[in-house]
């Protein structure tokens, strides 16, 4: 948000020849770009939080979804490449980050049902053999707490 923000705020002094940017642009160029006093925080008399905010709104938007997000569009070359950066961003780290975090999740759901798996065969092994009914709940209860800690497993 503050690269964002650094952009549109300095572009103007880059290139003079374009002096548009998201964020501001001169009175001659105003029938060139959207209309800025419709929008929060993109009005000339906005406070510069009013501005970051949008900034950061415009970030988050852009990195969570595929390509530009309402009205607040990049109006120069250094926008656009800019917009290209974070979108690649979102293609490339952001998705890989989702895809650990999905892997981590799937493997403990693995863990769990391998668990329960084996607390099922306890339970199959107890319960067909002849062993009296107090020896049989307290093996279970044993398999049960160390499966639950992670410290036993059945062959």
């Amino acid at each position: 948000a503050c690269l964002w923000f650094f952009v549109g705020a300095r572009y103007k002094y880059w290139n003079e020849s374009h002096p548009i940017t998201w964020l501001r642009v001169d009175e001659l160029f105003t029938n060139k770009t959207f209309e800025r006093d419709d929008y929060f925080g993109l009005q000339a008399d906005a406070l510069t939080i009013d501005q970051y905010i949008v900034s950061l709104y415009w970030v988050s938007a852009t990195l969570t979804a595929n390509g530009l997000v309402g009205d607040v569009i990049p109006q120069n070359y250094a926008e656009v490449l800019f917009t290209i950066v974070m979108m690649a961003l979102n293609m490339t780290l952001i998705r890989w980050i989702v895809g650990e975090v999905s892997t981590l999740v799937m493997g403990a759901d693995k863990k769990l049902i391998e668990a329960r798996k084996e607390l099922e065969a306890v339970d199959q092994f107890v319960t067909g053999s002849n062993l009296p009914e107090k020896l049989q709940k307290e093996i279970k209860v044993h398999f049960r707490a160390n499966n639950v800690h992670g410290t036993t497993s059945v062959d």
